[in-house]
């Protein structure tokens, strides 16, 4: 695979579009699996523990291993993604779609980074739950206690859940402020242009306004002459009478 910084523009537009492609089909895949694990969620009762505790010393480790590889490839063909858009920013291209496709880029970046850490978070979840079941079934094998360990369980699971929804809410206020700057910054880039465009008639106006003050200081100058030869004429008036 070629390095991103020494490709051309189209190139890496060719490579941003495939990429997102399999990026797309690939977190499909991966949200698919970790929405399946375990099959339905844990609970309460010594019959769930029993089917957990047989699926995990049955296909636990070929499962989880498949899921680790979706994994992976998502974040490999993530980390593609986000140095094609650094190549893609740093080409020099300077027009309004050039920056405008790069923008959408990192968008795109973003919202996929978004949707595989909310994936990777339901199949930790599941996963941590699926363990904690089994260490009680584990070590309540004669069943006593095991359903007063387990409605402690999930307290505790419902509690870290309801933590991770208000993170992710807070998360998507963050990326709303993200975009609301973004949009401001190109805003203010597109003034800086006007700026430095208007910048190139200013020699011009500076010009002018320099020929205006010193026509005033010289027309400043003959008045205060005029006054002071003026003054002089009076002042030996009176001095002669």
């Amino acid at each position: 695979m070629a390095n991103a910084s020494s490709m051309t523009w189209d190139s890496l537009r060719r490579e941003a579009r495939r990429l997102e492609g399999k990026i797309e089909t690939s977190l499909r895949r991966y949200e698919k699996l970790a929405t399946s694990y375990s099959g339905n969620d844990a609970s309460s009762s010594l019959s769930s523990i029993n089917s957990i505790d047989a699926e995990l010393g049955e296909t636990r480790d070929s499962v989880k291993d498949e899921i680790l590889d979706a994994s992976a490839e998502s974040q490999r063909l993530l980390e593609r993604l986000r140095e094609v858009a650094e190549a893609m920013a740093g080409c020099g291209k300077t027009g309004a779609a050039a920056r405008a496709q790069v923008q959408r880029c990192r968008e795109v970046l973003v919202d996929f980074q978004a949707d595989f850490r909310k994936t990777q978070k339901t199949f930790n979840r599941k996963r941590e739950t699926a363990e904690l079941f089994r260490e009680v079934h584990a070590k309540n094998d004669d069943g006593s206690g095991a359903y007063s360990a387990t409605e402690h369980l999930l307290r505790e699971r419902n509690a870290v859940t309801s933590s991770q929804r208000n993170a992710d809410s807070i998360y998507s206020q963050a990326l709303g402020v993200r975009e609301a700057l973004t949009r401001q910054r190109q805003n203010l880039a597109g003034a800086g242009g006007k700026l430095l465009e208007m910048g190139k008639t200013i020699p011009g106006v500076n010009n002018l306004m320099s020929l205006i003050t010193k026509k005033r200081t010289r027309d400043n100058t003959i008045l205060a002459i005029v006054i002071a030869i003026c003054m002089c004429f009076t002042i030996w008036y009176w001095l002669r009478k």
